[in-house]
């Protein structure tokens, strides 16, 4: 007898296209803001779209009525390898973005 998981969700991560649209805007309006501009890629889980983040840049937005962390770490993940960027480049870029925000506290 084998055993099987609680839950086993189906997750799909792809290019957001026009057909999108009317799903980003709900999406966006449960997160009380608005679509990201650019380039997104979309995480549905069993069809239903939960997130949407940039490719390109560090905006996104999830739906706030289901557990989505996981799946916005999908996505930055995915957009950094779309992007063109390393793990090793984000890692750096993440780190000098931090520096320059310490440097720039008024003392």
């Amino acid at each position: 007898m084998s055993m099987r998981p609680l839950f086993n969700p189906n997750v799909r991560i792809r290019p957001a296209s026009e057909d999108d649209t009317s799903r980003l805007n709900r999406l966006a309006e449960l997160d009380s803001t608005s679509v990201p501009p650019g380039r997104l890629i979309v995480a549905e889980v069993d069809g239903e779209l939960l997130a949407a983040r940039q490719v390109d840049g560090p905006l996104a937005i999830a739906d706030p009525f289901h557990p989505t962390a996981d799946l916005l770490a999908l996505l930055a993940l995915r957009g950094g390898q779309l992007a063109g960027r390393s793990p090793r480049q984000r890692r750096h870029a993440s780190r000098s973005r931090r520096t320059r925000l310490i440097e720039a506290r008024p003392r």
